[in-house]
């Protein structure tokens, strides 16, 4: 099957995943006039995909790579290790296919800091919140997890920008099916 042909299937698949997973989202979303205030699970959750509207892809580790320093992006929704994530319950967002965490370079905190993965050892840059509104915050930067430049195209970078509310920021967690 070529590249293009597991894209058009992952997305079919993911499609009626998805669904499911707005609606659970949505249950589950405390139903208040507050800001969205983080939201850390409690407890390790199983690996899931993190879907960003706004593009119709998922955040994945670049190049399929398991190496330090590869960075972030968005990618088709295909299924695959390299866009599994586990939200663990001390803060990070890890990559069990590279047995990484989601990072930003130098302990960055600027607005454009792209993420990387890099070894899981509870530093700042490696510290993110759920929040109700389906951003991903990291408390360093005072920042939120997003699409570079509003980027809808596979191989688009993620980066730290303002949490203002936009899709680029918004991400849907679900499972992929299997």
């Amino acid at each position: 099957m070529t590249r293009s042909q597991r894209a058009r299937h992952g997305r079919r698949q993911v499609g009626l995943a998805l669904a499911g997973a707005t609606v659970a989202v949505l249950a589950a979303a405390p139903v208040s006039s507050a800001s969205a205030a983080p939201q850390n699970a409690p407890q390790d959750s199983a690996a899931v995909h993190l879907f960003n509207p706004n593009s119709g892809l998922c955040l994945n580790v670049a190049g399929y790579s398991q190496d330090p320093s590869a960075h972030g992006e968005i990618w088709n929704c295909v299924n695959q290790n390299a866009e599994s994530w586990q939200l663990r319950s001390d803060g990070t967002i890890y990559n069990p296919n590279s047995g990484l965490c989601l990072n930003t370079p130098g302990y960055g905190s600027s607005p454009s800091t792209h993420t990387e993965i890099w070894a899981c050892n509870g530093n700042p840059a490696e510290q993110w919140q759920l929040r109700s509104d389906g951003t991903i915050y990291n408390p360093n930067s005072g920042l939120c997890l997003n699409v570079s430049g509003y980027g809808t195209s596979p191989s688009s970078w993620t980066e730290l920008w303002f949490c203002n509310g936009n899709y680029a920021e918004k991400w849907i967690q679900f499972t992929p099916p299997q």
